[in-house]
């Protein structure tokens, strides 16, 4: 009988898509609101309400900062809404309400300055920001007869895709403005002698509809369903050149592709990509794929959401689950800095977005201000705390709640207020024992005989954590659990169990509202029959 000890327990994360007998030791089969990260596998941190309270539930987040105000713009099918994070605002067109669209769920950026929003329904033209009025207001110089499903930037131009004109649609076709002076908007949109508007039918070279567009580096990055261009400024006649540079890929739907280090990320029908616009490769395959895209609601796939979380060095993809409404209910998170995947639950979420601001009490907050003609500079007056991350001052993500709320990632450990399951599982371990020199021993066909779990944790005062021991009598039987023991880690090392298997497992899980962390476990096994 030997003991196994199991170390480095970041180095995989989850990996949900093989059988879970053939991962390494330090692999997870299971792993719900875990973070991966420096050596250890730790209870996520979870959401706090932050701004004021919207009266509507939000489809759409845009945050906007300017010389002197900060906003955070959102929006429903009929109106759009402005919030400095204590008073909220309809910022609606004077003209009107807008036409309810079945998907009310508004896209947009900044051009100069200027934020422009449209909305994907296609039931009114694009709008923009009017700072004299405080209001939107439609598009000037947009074409009459015209609309879009999506308009971003790119340079000093707008650009518009999923065109409809005169009532007919163009999917493929991309439009663009004249090139916009510093602090206005583009004064046409009309190819004329002497500007630089225009547009092109050469993405019609695939028969996929255009779906986003993401900058990287100089080029703009033109996402269909897929397929994946690349536009150029060339100047002259032409404005933009365009090349393809995928016809493997493409983007599932809007909002899906972020940038990491001069690389997108896109979220695709079936996979995540990480491409330079020259070579690509997934970063799912054999790890999430199946869990991902087997947790989606096809019907609903429209509404999923990508962002980048700078804070946590983690890309986010936002899915709506089955029987979720529509709504986003679970994140898949990629961590960059240890190339691990984990899920992590949310409450019923429309969208989600990266902002500059922190929590509710100190929004806008950009970092602490130094006098720089001070006789004394002191360096060394705050404490650093080693197991602690440092998160960046000003990194956030916000996610636009169905219960007409904005939750914001906490530095807490409760969810909107209440408590939340934390779970890490292994089930499929073919360990046998130690040989001579203390190394595992991997037969997964030979029965075993557990007596002890170690778990090597650390945890603020109070946690505690639930520890079960699995065990399969066969390679094809379901895991059976032995009964959940109390692990206390401020008193306890071990846990005495009884299982007898030929694949055994470990979970370790609480919904206790506080920080904890493992940083390996033992397991004490005897070979007792091989066959």
């Amino acid at each position: 009988m030997g003991t196994v000890w199991i170390s480095n327990v970041d180095k995989f994360g989850l990996l949900t898509d093989r059988p879970a007998r053939e991962l390494p030791l330090e692999a997870w089969s299971g792993a719900q609101n875990i973070t991966f990260h420096d050596g250890v596998a730790e209870r996520s941190q979870g959401l706090q309400e932050a701004y004021n309270t919207p009266s509507v539930v939000p489809y759409s987040l845009l945050f906007w900062k300017a010389a002197v105000a900060q906003y955070l713009f959102f929006g429903t099918d009929t109106a759009l809404w402005r919030t400095d994070g204590s008073t909220n605002l309809d910022v609606t067109r004077a003209s009107g309400a807008y036409a309810a669209g079945s998907y009310p769920r508004w896209f947009g950026g900044v051009l100069n300055g200027i934020p422009f929003l449209t909305n994907t329904a296609m039931v009114d033209v694009p709008q923009v920001w009017d700072a004299p009025t405080s209001l939107f207001v439609d598009l000037p110089n947009w074409p009459t007869g015209w609309l879009c499903s999506g308009l971003r930037s790119f340079k000093n131009y707008l650009l518009a895709f999923g065109m409809q004109r005169s009532g007919t649609d163009y999917p493929w076709e991309l439009h663009w403005s004249t090139s916009a002076p510093a602090g206005a908007v583009p004064s046409s949109w009309v190819a004329a002698p002497g500007n630089d508007a225009g547009d092109t039918n050469a993405l019609a070279g695939t028969t996929d509809h255009i779906v986003d567009m993401l900058p990287l580096g100089n080029s703009n990055v033109i996402y269909k369903n897929n397929s994946v261009w690349m536009q150029q400024w060339i100047g002259g006649n032409q404005v933009f050149a365009h090349r393809i540079a995928f016809n493997e890929f493409g983007m599932l739907t809007k909002n899906c592709a972020r940038e990491v280090f001069g690389q997108h990320v896109v979220l695709t029908q079936d996979d995540v990509v990480l491409h330079n616009l020259v070579t690509a490769k997934s970063l799912v395959d054999q790890r999430v794929r199946r869990a991902l895209f087997g947790a989606l609601d096809v019907a609903q796939a429209d509404k999923c959401c990508m962002e980048i979380d700078l804070a946590r060095s983690s890309i986010l993809i936002g899915i709506p689950e089955v029987g979720s409404s529509g709504f986003l209910t679970k994140l898949f998170v990629w961590n960059w800095k240890t190339d691990t995947w984990s899920i992590r639950d949310i409450p019923q979420c429309s969208v989600f977005s990266g902002t500059s601001a922190l929590a509710a009490s100190s929004l806008f907050v950009s970092g602490p201000l130094i006098d720089m003609d001070a006789a004394a500079l002191e360096m060394d007056t705050t404490p650093w705390v080693l197991d602690q991350l440092p998160i960046p001052v000003g990194r956030s993500v916000v996610f636009a709640l169905n219960t007409k709320q904005f939750g914001q990632e906490a530095t807490g450990w409760q969810l909107m207020g209440a408590e939340y399951l934390s779970t890490l599982e292994r089930t499929g371990l073919p360990i046998a024992g130690t040989d001579r020199h203390g190394e595992p021993v991997i037969n997964p066909h030979s029965v075993k005989l557990v007596t002890e779990l170690m778990p090597l944790v650390d945890a603020d005062a109070g946690v505690k954590l639930s520890v079960e021991v699995g065990q399969q009598s066969t390679i094809g039987a379901p895991m059976v659990w032995s009964a959940p023991v109390q692990f206390d880690p401020s008193v306890d090392t071990k846990v005495n169990v009884t299982v007898t298997g030929k694949l055994l497992g470990v979970r370790f899980s609480s919904t206790s509202g506080a920080r904890w962390r493992l940083n390996g476990y033992g397991l004490t096994v005897k070979e007792i029959a091989r066959f």
